[in-house]
């Protein structure tokens, strides 16, 4: 369930459809503590996020890495379950650092995985991590 205060007004919704794009920085400069902080609070979220699945939510989530190669881009999309929250999890505590921060690819490549998502969900974001540093 989710509960919103849309204008004054409490909106509740049962089972909503929820779509998810991680955007993750994997840059040099996210390397050491800051990309396991990065790891550490993707996953407590993953698990946030299933407790609502657990309870009749449909949860979408696609991660894009962002650095400067060329082989990073969209790492995959899934459909929050009990049986696929091991392999999303595996997929963030895979991210490796290097390279520099080259975030234009991955922002093309955040609206491709926006627009193949199940059409019309009730909740669509996109959460971008970085440190913010260039270098």
């Amino acid at each position: 369930m989710i509960v919103g205060d849309i204008g004054g007004q409490i909106e509740m919704q049962l089972n909503p459809e929820i779509n998810i794009t991680y955007v993750l920085d994997t840059s040099g400069s996210m390397g050491g503590d800051r990309l396991d902080i990065l790891k550490e609070a993707v996953t407590d979220l993953n698990n946030e996020l299933l407790d609502l699945v657990n309870q009749g939510a449909s949860v979408h989530i696609t991660v894009v890495e962002f650095n400067y190669y060329s082989d990073t881009g969209i790492l995959g999309s899934f459909d929050l379950t009990n049986s696929t929250i091991d392999d999303l999890n595996d997929e963030v505590d895979d991210l490796e650092a290097g390279g520099w921060t080259s975030y234009t690819e991955a922002l093309f490549q955040t609206q491709d995985a926006i627009n193949a998502a199940p059409s019309d969900p009730d909740f669509n974001t996109v959460l971008f991590i970085s440190d913010g540093n260039p270098a």
